[in-house]
């Protein structure tokens, strides 16, 4: 089933928004899985996904709230909160959780600024209040 715009509440990209470039490339394959998008089903299910066009919305479930837009044509990105991370840490949260919710991966979290000071413990359990994985 792929995820719609529809499919749960939520809310426009708040202003202000950083633009930052996004590089990565993916597969046809990948590009069909990434399309399908993701809607939660349980509570420990931190995101809602969706593609319209070009562009893959990324939503906080509980809150509706626009984290990220990604236009995959243009490889642009706008990323509205996330403070304290830096726009090298904003690229490498969207790719794993494209890498993790999307393309379903294992990979573990990347090394992020933000989260540097924490210890192993409350990094992890950072990740799983970012991610939901």
């Amino acid at each position: 089933m792929t995820a719609r715009a529809e499919d749960w509440p939520h809310q426009p990209l708040a202003k202000p928004y950083e633009e930052i470039a996004f590089s990565r490339r993916f597969s046809p394959e990948e590009l069909e899985r990434i399309a399908k998008g993701r809607v939660p089903v349980k509570k420990s299910e931190k995101w809602f996904i969706y593609q319209q066009g070009p562009e893959l919305f990324f939503h906080r479930s509980a809150t509706g709230e626009c984290v990220f837009l990604l236009d995959l044509g243009a490889g642009l990105l706008r990323v509205a909160g996330l403070e304290g991370f830096t726009p090298e840490d904003r690229r490498a949260v969207l790719s794993y959780l494209i890498d993790r919710l999307l393309l379903e991966s294992k990979a573990p979290p990347p090394e992020v600024s933000a989260f540097a000071p924490l210890d192993k413990e409350r990094r992890e359990m950072a990740w799983r209040n970012l991610a939901g994985a």
